[in-house]
């Protein structure tokens, strides 16, 4: 039987991980990061430089970003954020960005406010979004996790710093590093539904939407 604070563990662990997003996540994490650093600035910011690591470089190529008309790529999702974007709704982000916004979006990616460089060496989960108004500046920065904002900076100064936030989730500490198939076995067959009724009763609702979507042709 898992010990109280395994089950505790394995319980967030479930939580964090069905999360919901608008869209494929690393653009949406992109839009977080620039939603958030236009917000700590304070104003529309006037430039945009995204770091990213390689694998969201390689994830945000290929795919639209949500509520912009169908464009793609990490200028594009960065833009959307700032432009309607909504910090505070996490991974649904976008969900605030309407067709009005589509022409200001397209405005400023023709103007190229936003430059995009590769990060090396960085956990595969990387992100930077520095953002500038005149003198004004702030930094977001993410990690490990598509909402892991680890550390901010505004005008140099750092603001928040807390390098292990990806650990925690709903005040649980997270050490992936422990765990192990028998207690994902253990956890999976001993679980009280009544601890994921309605982390579980959300993803079968919109997984039920999104199919009947595909079921009607869209």
């Amino acid at each position: 039987m898992l010990s109280k604070d395994k089950y505790a563990t394995y319980l967030a662990l479930l939580k964090s991980e069905l999360v919901s997003a608008l869209g494929c996540t690393e653009p949406i994490a992109v839009a977080l990061a620039a939603a958030t650093a236009a917000k700590v600035l304070g104003t529309r910011p006037e430039r945009v430089e995204l770091s990213c690591s390689g694998n969201i470089v390689k994830n945000v190529k290929g795919v639209v970003v949500p509520n912009t008309g169908g464009l793609k790529g990490i200028d594009a999702a960065a833009i959307a954020g700032i432009v309607g974007g909504d910090a505070g709704r996490g991974l649904q982000v976008l969900e605030s960005v309407g067709p009005e916004d589509h022409a200001e979006i397209r405005r400023l990616l023709a103007e190229g406010i936003c430059t995009v460089r590769l990060i090396e060496g960085e956990n595969n989960l990387y992100i930077i979004a520095k953002v500038r108004a005149g003198t004004e500046s702030a930094e977001v920065f993410i990690k490990e996790s598509h909402t892991n904002i680890f550390r901010i900076v505004k005008n140099g100064l750092t603001v928040v710093d807390e390098p292990d936030s990806s650990r925690t989730f709903d005040g649980v500490e997270i050490d992936r590093t422990k765990l192990n198939v028998r207690d994902i076995l253990e956890f999976a067959g001993s679980v009280d539904l009544l601890d994921v009724e309605a982390t579980i009763a959300a993803q079968v609702e919109k997984n039920t939407a999104i199919s009947e979507e595909g079921l009607r042709g869209r």
